[in-house]
């Protein structure tokens, strides 16, 4: 019976597997089982994943912001590329095999990654639903997280997928459309623990240096900007207050001061020519 890899010493084996990059292990995990166990047991070399949901359907899973592979729908076929590299696969959805895909590079658990992107350019809720099914395997351990989805009632579902504490930047960029829709996010653990959060769409980097304030910078500042705030440090029983800094303030201290204590909600506020203060009475 001829040789195989497997009649090396196990030391030897793990040594090659280590000189591997990302990409490579990602590929021999799909070889056997076996290969899957040699890779699960050595520590992971994945710092960034990507995963592209995009307009024409087409879905890009990248591994460290440079190995990208592409799945189309090609007939009843699924097509499967890397570099100049491609392969069909008859009968199979490429949206199932692409997420299949992205589940097993999260499922070590030993996987601490740095950065976690998911965009999703589709209002297809099936495709959200099968990707909160897939990444449903464990906590995962992400340090930076950028989720972009057209469906926001989705995201509370998904940031629960994350262990609390692990996750010190969250970037959203799609902004909450209701107060309702922002009081079931912030009021998660994930975010409560959160060292900087950003909201895409308002254009805002909210910092957390403290147990209970949070910071935000712009060049410029309106009204709408302080109605949008407002709710947020109200929607969450965790915020106390805001700083904010500005080139421009583009509203007046009664306007402020209007839109603060609308409803009978008493907010406080000291402003002057580049801060504006706002705090919880």
């Amino acid at each position: 019976m001829p040789l195989t890899i497997f009649d090396l010493p196990v030391e030897m084996i793990n040594k090659i597997v280590e000189e591997l990059d990302t990409f490579s292990r990602f590929n021999l995990q799909k070889v056997s089982k076996a290969f899957r166990i040699i890779v699960d047991r050595l520590k992971p070399s994945l710092k960034t994943l990507d995963f592209y949901f995009n307009t024409d359907e087409s879905i890009n899973l990248m591994f460290d912001k440079f190995s990208v592979v592409t799945y189309r729908k090609e007939g009843n076929s699924c097509s499967v590329a890397y570099k100049n590299h491609k392969k069909s696969i008859i009968g199979v959805d490429h949206i199932e095999i692409a997420l299949a895909d992205l589940a097993r590079s999260l499922k070590n658990p030993k996987l601490q990654l740095e950065r976690l992107g998911l965009f999703s350019d589709t209002k297809d809720s099936n495709f959200l639903k099968k990707c909160i099914s897939e990444l449903s395997i464990s906590q995962l351990h992400v340090k930076k997280l950028i989720w972009k989805t057209h469906k926001i009632d989705e995201i509370p579902r998904i940031l629960t997928i994350f262990q609390p504490g692990t996750l010190e930047y969250i970037e959203l960029r799609n902004e909450p459309k209701t107060r309702e829709d922002l009081l079931k996010i912030v009021n998660l653990e994930q975010i409560k623990r959160a060292r900087n959060l950003k909201f895409f769409e308002l254009g805002t980097k909210i910092r957390v240096p403290n147990g209970n304030r949070f910071k935000i910078h712009k060049n410029e500042l309106d009204s709408e900007d302080i109605v949008r705030l407002r709710d947020f440090l109200l929607s969450t029983a965790h915020f106390k207050s805001c700083l904010l800094t500005a080139n421009q303030f583009n509203f007046t201290s009664s306007q402020i001061e209007r839109i603060l204590r609308s409803d009978n909600r008493c907010l406080t506020f000291t402003i002057n020519r580049t801060q504006l203060i706002i705090e919880k009475v």
